[in-house]
């Protein structure tokens, strides 16, 4: 034998000679980080044999945390974050994802070892076939062999419901000695999770509940309109099962002498989330023929006019200019030259970036949620980023800490993969707080496009607070 080389965690320690001895005793303190260590003999001709070794006595399975999804978790979209860390006595060998309706199974996961939290963190996506309830399986092994596979039951639903509301009174219209007109809202979706509420009144509920497999569920629910003279307006919607919302306004006039002409009905789809690469589609129908006059108010005041029609029903679009601002807006629909008392209106929220970020969170070193720390700690902010554009965009992104005071304590790139169309992606941040003072912070989000070209993907975005004592 020539020598013998001693790599721990893949950095070189030092070179044995050795002197025609057989067996070694190599003391290596507190140098081992991920417990790794690689021996690296080398005889006289030059053949190199190399055996890993890991921390001994390990025969416990890799400790894997999943931040994302959550179990049981809802998604409106088949593409899913998979993100969370691995823990192991020894050095981990290789993550799985596998699933019959996973594309790609098996998918190697790429594990990044965090040198603040001794962890081994992952980032990455899944993209499932089909809606309805999947399984995702997690394998993992340590180098010595040690194994742990188990599941996390996920449903997809990308459909959002419909609803149609029948038995309206002709032209929305009813005697001042009328009775109140029962309705019939018909519910629908291709899970039975459903709720029908009425101006703010819950008409329908049915949750969803075991066995945990798709269901389609179309209910017609009877509702009393209940009436006083004039004008009066009903809000009917429908929610599904990961928060797609369907929402209209039916109008109906009580009395003997009802206005010639007033807009009987309007909804406004999507009511959230309109950007200039995803419009909003306005309908609305009236009591008769009329001239139509719709207009859209900006958060400023300032009116934006869409085109007229002429006829009973109205069908348009809202497209927001690329540098339009983010904020709510209000669809104003009525006849030409009509008073308010014969218009309706809906809110509507325009993003007008393709990126929105969502649901950030602080955790503690064992995945949990948590607000307080020590300076011992570590803090893990963990986000949502959802596209919402019609384009993969490729974010850079930072994370910054704020003090009390507005100072500028800590600012991070974070590593983002690419996101596809209506789809989502988590971040994680991990920060040491070692040299924070003892004070409240603030978190802020910014999504770009990329360093050269720093154009925002999303609005800047206050991710809350975390306290350090």
């Amino acid at each position: 034998m020539k020598q013998i080389d001693i790599k721990v965690d893949g950095k070189p320690l030092g070179t044995l000679n050795p002197a025609g001895k057989q067996s070694f005793i190599i003391a290596l303190g507190a140098t081992v980080v991920n417990k790794s260590v690689d021996v690296v003999a080398t005889d006289n001709a030059g053949n190199v044999t190399t055996v890993s070794v890991s921390a001994p006595g390990d025969n416990t399975i890799p400790y894997i945390v999943t931040t994302a999804p959550t179990a049981l978790g809802f998604y409106d979209t088949k593409e899913v974050p998979v993100t969370g860390y691995v823990k192991d006595g020894s050095k981990v060998a290789y993550l799985k994802l596998k699933g019959d309706g996973v594309v790609g199974s098996p998918i190697d996961v790429n594990l990044t070892y965090n040198a603040t939290t001794k962890q081994y963190d992952f980032a990455t996506q899944v993209t499932f076939n089909a809606d309805g309830a999947q399984d995702l399986y997690f394998e993992g092994a340590d180098v010595l062999g040690n194994k742990i596979e188990f599941r996390r039951s996920v449903f997809i639903d990308t459909e959002g419901p419909t609803l149609q509301v029948s038995g309206l009174p002709t032209n929305n219209v009813v005697a001042a000695n009328g009775a109140d007109p029962v309705v019939t809202a018909n519910i629908a979706d291709n899970f039975d999770d459903l709720r029908l509420v009425v101006n703010g009144n819950e008409e329908y509920r049915h949750d969803f509940d075991q066995p945990f497999v798709r269901r389609a569920l179309s209910v017609d629910q009877n509702v009393t309109l209940k009436l006083k003279d004039g004008r009066n307006d009903f809000v009917f919607e429908v929610t599904d099962l990961t928060g797609h919302q369907v929402r209209k306004t039916v109008s109906l006039y009580k009395g003997d002498n009802p206005p010639a002409a007033f807009v009987t009905s309007l909804s406004v789809t999507p009511n959230g989330e309109i950007s200039a690469e995803n419009p909003a589609t306005i309908k609305a129908e009236a009591s008769e023929s009329i001239t139509w006059d719709v207009k859209v108010i900006d958060p400023d005041g300032n009116a934006i006019a869409l085109p007229s029609a002429e006829g009973k029903t109205y069908e348009g679009t809202f497209t927001p200019g690329p540098l339009a601002a983010s904020g709510q807006y209000t669809v104003v629909v009525a006849p030409a030259n009509g008073s308010e008392a014969v218009a309706q209106t809906a809110t509507i929220s325009v993003m007008n970036h393709p990126i929105t970020v969502a649901a950030v969170s602080t955790l503690n070193a064992d995945g949990e949620k948590a607000s307080t720390f020590t300076k011992a700690d570590s803090v893990s902010i963990k986000a949502n980023l959802k596209n919402v554009g019609h384009t993969v965009v490729n974010p850079t992104v930072y994370v910054q800490v704020k003090d009390a005071d507005g100072a500028v304590v800590s600012l991070q790139e974070v590593a983002v993969s690419a996101i596809n169309t209506y789809s989502q992606n988590f971040l994680g941040a991990d920060i040491a707080l070692d040299g924070f003072e003892s004070g409240t912070y603030s978190i802020e989000l910014f999504v770009w496009d990329n360093h050269g070209n720093p154009v925002p993907l999303a609005d800047a975005s206050n991710g809350g607070f975390f306290s350090v004592n």
